[in-house]
C-alpha cells in the first residue's frame, strides 16, 4: 500500500538517479496533487496557473522557485503575460519519480498558504485560478 503523500514529505537525494514510478503509481499519486496533469507516457508532470498580470505571475515564479531551490528539486517554469506554468521532468531516468509528485503536493500547499495570508501576498495581483 502506497503512503498518502503528507505522510512522505521529504524529497529523497536523486544521486544516483532515483527509479521511474510506474503509470499506476504515478495515478494514484496524481489524486493527491488537485489540478496538476501528467503526459501519456508517464514523463512530464505540469500545472499552469493563469492570472491577471504578468508581475503577479513573476511574483509567483519566484515564490515557487524559493520553495524548489531550498528542496533541491527544481522544475522548468514558464512566465507569461497572465500565466506561470510548472514542469517537472525526469531526464535522467526517462520517467517521473517520487519526488516530482512530492514537490508539486509542496506547491499545493505554498498556495494554499498564499490564499489564506492575504495581508502578505495580494490575490488581485495574481488571481490563483487552477
Amino acid at each position: 500500500m502506497m503512503k498518502t503523500m503528507s505522510s512522505r514529505l521529504q524529497t529523497k537525494p536523486s544521486q544516483p538517479p532515483l527509479a521511474s514510478m510506474t503509470l499506476a503509481q504515478m495515478r494514484h499519486s496524481l489524486l493527491e496533487v488537485p489540478d496538476w496533469e501528467i503526459d501519456n507516457h508517464g514523463t512530464v508532470l505540469k500545472r499552469t496557473f493563469q492570472g491577471n498580470n504578468f508581475t503577479g505571475a513573476l511574483i509567483l515564479a519566484n515564490k515557487i522557485g524559493v520553495l524548489c531551490d531550498h528542496e533541491g528539486h527544481c522544475p522548468e517554469m514558464t512566465v507569461g503575460p497572465n500565466y506561470c506554468k510548472v514542469t517537472f521532468q525526469s531526464q535522467e531516468t526517462g520517467g517521473l519519480q517520487e519526488n516530482d509528485f512530492i514537490m508539486a503536493f509542496k506547491i499545493n500547499q505554498l498556495l494554499d498558504k498564499l490564499r489564506k495570508a492575504t495581508k502578505t501576498y495580494n490575490l488581485d495581483q495574481f488571481s490563483l485560478i487552477a
